[in-house]
């Protein structure tokens, strides 16, 4: 657990395989357009952000811009030439942290920048199975079609109150572009936020929505979800 200062600053960090050997850039395939994805969530979930580390003098590097008196996990996606696909969890403490954990609204639209993001299929969201789950994004009532962002329409990331539960969606090769899909299995019911990311005229936001998702029996064999493992050690 890493104690940091509030504001911007650049974060160190190392990352090891199970040979106790650091993953540099050379260890790792490129996935979404980058070696690394660095994705920072507040405890409160009222801060997300989605960035890429560089790599020098076996180290990797990333700015950050945190609150004070926050908790936050750190999650680190990467795709290992030695175990294959891998998400990593290092928290991350700001000060003297108050656990205030709160859940944001449970909203069908929220807007930024005039562009409003809508969803739909949360209404049916259960365990063991596929779930699509829809956005769609206007302005204006007119529909937006979202430009390309690290090599697809958007990127989903489910996240819950259990830290271990990490879920990184991408969406399907859509004919409609007006609407992006997105299929997500759940192994544990319970309340999630999806911190949706897409880009419009250049500019990445990030729109979270709250959903339940409720027992549907027998959890599938496959499935989106990670077990992050702490691997990653911070360098004050």
């Amino acid at each position: 657990n890493s104690s940091l200062k509030s504001g911007t600053q650049e974060v160190s960090f190392q990352v090891y395989g199970t040979d106790g050997d650091s993953w540099g850039e050379k260890d790792l395939k490129i996935a979404h357009e980058n070696k690394m994805h660095f994705i920072v969530v507040s405890n409160n979930f009222s801060d997300y952000q989605h960035v890429h580390p560089s790599f020098s003098n076996e180290t990797w590097k990333v700015n950050l811009d945190l609150k004070d008196k926050t908790g936050y996990q750190a999650y680190i996606d990467v795709d290992s030439n030695e175990l294959g696909p891998e998400v990593l969890r290092l928290p991350l403490s700001v000060g003297s942290v108050v656990n205030n954990a709160k859940i944001s609204q449970n909203e069908k639209t929220v807007t930024k920048n005039t562009i409003t993001t809508t969803i739909t299929g949360i209404d049916t969201l259960v365990t063991g199975k596929v779930n699509t789950v829809t956005f769609a994004l206007t302005s204006g009532g007119n529909s937006i079609i979202p430009e390309n962002y690290l090599g697809a329409k958007g990127h989903v990331v489910a996240l819950t109150n259990d830290p271990n539960i990490f879920i990184h969606g991408h969406p399907s090769e859509d004919a409609d572009v007006k609407e992006v899909h997105f299929e997500f299995t759940f192994q544990k019911e319970g309340t999630y936020t999806l911190f949706a990311q897409f880009q419009v005229n250049g500019k990445v936001e990030t729109y979270p929505f709250t959903v339940n998702v409720k027992s549907g029996g027998a959890t599938s064999a496959t499935t989106d979800e990670s077990k992050p493992h702490e691997d990653a050690k911070p360098h004050n």
